[in-house]
């Protein structure tokens, strides 16, 4: 489990719907160039190796009950790229700004925090026999330089690139309440000043989950 940093918690928390805290990376990609010749299935293919390999890829937030501290990343066992990975074909030889209204609509759209806060888009059918590669991520995962360096990491540079086995990685057991409550608290115990402070505003909400026994819920994002 990694914590969120004030900074990056602070884009969620200042997320609405009319204000989205995701940003874009854009690629054009002209198909004749592209090695092995253009295919949706290749693009695809490569995307599922890539974030195999990256676990910014697969990092899933979990919400800290009660708001006691920021929430967490934790390695999603439930992570399948064919939920990230989107085909889209506009008309044939569009040019920039059929393109431009598409990846409009593609960002008016929040995205969803139960999965890891990235999509990544291929649109077809731009004129010059070209596609754009589209990758859409929260400002939570990445900076500018964080998310210009896992753009690059999605693509390749030689021609003769063979995509490896994959290794599956099994991704994190869920947290508990209790736990991601246990783990919150030590944390602030490194600072005493703010741990008494949170301490006081937080006791009826852990004496609520007292009450409640062992029916505990699960506080991730749903």
């Amino acid at each position: 489990m990694e914590r969120l940093s004030g900074l990056d918690a602070s884009f969620l928390y200042a997320e609405t719907n009319n204000m989205l805290m995701h940003v874009a990376f854009i690629a054009i990609c002209d198909a004749s160039e592209t090695p092995g010749g253009y295919s949706f299935r290749n693009i695809y293919d490569l995307v599922d190796v890539k974030t195999q390999e990256e676990p910014a890829f697969r990092r899933r937030l979990c919400n800290i009950p009660f708001n006691l501290h920021h929430p967490i990343w934790i390695d999603d066992p439930d992570f399948e790229v064919t939920d990230h990975v989107h085909q889209y074909t506009l008309r044939d030889n569009s040019g920039m700004a059929e393109l431009g209204h598409k990846i409009g609509r593609i960002m008016s759209r929040p995205l969803d925090r139960s999965r890891p806060l990235w999509e990544a888009w291929v649109i077809e059918g731009l004129e010059g026999n070209r596609y754009a590669f589209v990758l859409k991520i929260h400002h939570a995962m990445v900076d500018g330089v964080s998310g210009t360096d896992l753009f690059r990491n999605l693509f390749t540079t030689t021609e003769d690139y063979q995509l490896p086995r994959i290794t599956r990685s099994p991704g994190d057991k869920v947290p508990t309440s209790a736990e991601l409550i246990g783990h919150a608290l030590r944390s602030k115990l490194k600072s005493p000043k703010k741990f008494w402070n949170l301490l006081g505003d937080s006791l009826g909400g852990i004496n609520s989950i007292i009450r409640g026994g062992d029916q505990e819920k699960d506080e991730c994002f749903q």
